[in-house]
Formats: C-alpha cells, sequence, structure tokens
C-alpha cells in the first residue's frame, strides 16, 4: 500500500546536514498548494538555527501563482489594483469611488501603504481602525469597508486564505451625552 500524500500546505520530517564550520541546511518536502511537492531548504550557522529559518520560510510560502498580487504586494498597491477593479466594473458610482479614494489617500496608504498583505495582521488592522476612530469615528468605519473589499481582492486571487478585516473589532460609535429640552413657561405680554 502507498504511502498517502501529504495534505496541501503541510511539509514531512525536517532533516539537519552540516555543510561546514559554522554552516548547517535543514531540508524537507512540502507539499505547495498546486499539489506539486517540493523540497525546501534554509541554512544558517547552528542546527537548531536552520530548522527556524525553515520553519520561518514555510510559515511565509505562498501559493504559486502567477497574479500580480502575492503575499508579499504592498498594501498601496493592493489599493491601486482593487480601485481600478471597481473602476472597470462600473457597479458602483463614482462618488462612491471618489470617497474610497480619498479614503485610501488620507487614512490607509499614510499608515498601512508600507506593509506588505501578509504582514497586514487582524491586530495591526484593529490596531489602525481603532486610532482613527479615535479622531474620526466615520473615516474609521469607511477606512474598514474599504480595506475589507481590498482583502476580499487578495483572498480571491489566491494571495490570502482568509480575509484579516474580518477579525479585526467592531468599531463603535462614542456615546453622546443626551441634552434634555427644559420647557419654558409661556411667554406674557
Amino acid at each position: 500500500m502507498a504511502r498517502p500524500p501529504l495534505p496541501i500546505g503541510t511539509w514531512g520530517a525536517i532533516r539537519t546536514e552540516k555543510l561546514g564550520p559554522n554552516r548547517y541546511c535543514a531540508r524537507t518536502r512540502f507539499r505547495d498548494h498546486d499539489g506539486k511537492t517540493r523540497d525546501v531548504e534554509a541554512t544558517d550557522t547552528t542546527g537548531p538555527a536552520a530548522i527556524r529559518a525553515l520553519k520561518v520560510k514555510l510559515r511565509d510560502r505562498a501559493t504559486p501563482n502567477d497574479d500580480e498580487i502575492t503575499r508579499d504586494t504592498h498594501v498601496s498597491v493592493l489599493a491601486r489594483l482593487w480601485l481600478d477593479e471597481i473602476t472597470a466594473e462600473e457597479r458602483v458610482t463614482s462618488q462612491t469611488i471618489s470617497r474610497y479614494e480619498i479614503s485610501v489617500r488620507v487614512s490607509i496608504e499614510p499608515a498601512l501603504g508600507n506593509l506588505r498583505i501578509r504582514e497586514a495582521t487582524a491586530g495591526r488592522l484593529d490596531r489602525f481602525l481603532r486610532k482613527v476612530a479615535e479622531d474620526r469615528p466615520s473615516a474609521a468605519k469607511g477606512a474598514k469597508v474599504v480595506l475589507g473589499q481590498m482583502f476580499a481582492l487578495a483572498v480571491r486571487r489566491g494571495a490570502l486564505t482568509a480575509n484579516p478585516v474580518r477579525d479585526a473589532g467592531r468599531l463603535r460609535n462614542p456615546r453622546r451625552k443626551v441634552v434634555a429640552l427644559v420647557r419654558q413657561p409661556p411667554f406674557v405680554r
């Protein structure tokens, strides 16, 4: 009976080999998301360090694709591609697209534009949205909508397996102080 294949996105036993003084290599077989099993290796100065380097490499291993959106794509590039896509679809009004562009230019790009998609975790996005909500709650809600749609595009193109914006916390409007109207006696002449 043949050995069953590795599940997709997993690896087999890790082997280490000494290459020379202060040089070790860690190797394993990894089953990529296209179903092919490939050799992956990493080197470092000690055996355990080589194993750690290999595990980092395996963790960050992306689905092999020929798409322009990968896990290493910057958030600013993802924003541009997403805006181009919704503009070409013509399902959204030009006023809405303009509002989305303002949200990207004012809020998202300055804070998150240099991050890679894989670095935009739910926690990091949650902190960003809460910081924006401190000054402008409506801008934070708009930014969350835009980020959600941008990262949904990354999921559709295979760069991510899940949308991190969905796991970001819920934004709440600050409670407003209620002021009751006081009834004045009628004006008498």
